[in-house]
């Protein structure tokens, strides 16, 4: 599969799933192929990942690598009526 990668989409992406699964940069590095250098650089946006760390960061995030490339919906908020 491959994908036309946004940098900066890529690295809101991965920041936001990183975050939600409650992995540092370093424990998401344990669990992937990468450095922890390399992904700071990959969640700042600077570098673009090759298919098969992004099959790698995906997997390690227990994501679709779609989920990492397209935008997300947006958040809802729900409310409970009175």
């Amino acid at each position: 599969m491959s994908f036309l990668i946004d940098s900066k989409l890529f690295a809101s992406n991965l920041r936001y799933f990183r975050e939600r699964q409650g992995y540092t940069i370093k424990e998401l590095a344990g669990r992937t192929s990468l450095t922890a250098t390399s992904l700071q650089l990959l969640e700042t946006g600077t570098r673009v990942p090759p298919e098969e760390k992004l099959t790698a960061v995906a997997s390690a995030l227990m994501v679709k690598q779609e989920e990492l490339v397209l935008p997300r919906p947006p958040e809802v908020e729900y409310y409970e009526s009175c």
